[in-house]
């Protein structure tokens, strides 16, 4: 796989077919990947409660439509606006399938840069993945 987050994503959708619910989300380009499509959006009036298990937030929830998706986040209000929930509706896919993402542990402090080393178990066996048709 190529070397950044959206180089990887572009691979899996284009090589492979793959296209991942919430790839857009953690894109390096995410902001433009979000918004540069959008054909109408809206700020929900007033401000609505996200509930994971005991903990309840604040946030902001917006509304977005574009050609194939209509899309809904919900940011933290206060001092650490990060998306707490996100609904992607496909409306062009029969049934409309929906995509329901939760987001409640965010961590700002003590990441180790570790954690992202890539550790190969003694027996694994390497797969190769086919190229969609």
């Amino acid at each position: 796989m190529p070397k950044t987050i959206s180089e990887t994503l572009d691979t899996l959708a284009v090589k492979y077919g793959m296209v991942l619910p919430l790839g857009d989300l953690i894109a390096s380009n995410a902001y433009e990947t979000l918004s540069g499509q959008v054909q109408t959006g809206q700020y929900i009036i007033g401000r609505s409660i996200v509930s994971h298990d005991r903990l309840h937030v604040t946030c902001h929830h917006l509304a977005f439509s574009q050609e194939s998706v209509d899309w809904e986040i919900w940011i933290e209000a206060g001092k650490n606006p990060v998306p707490r929930r996100m609904v992607i509706t496909y409306k062009q896919v029969d049934g409309n399938p929906k995509y329901r993402l939760k987001l409640n542990d965010w961590q700002f402090d003590g990441i180790d840069n570790g954690i992202f080393t890539l550790l190969i178990p003694p027996n694994a066996i390497e797969v190769q993945a086919s190229p969609a048709d």
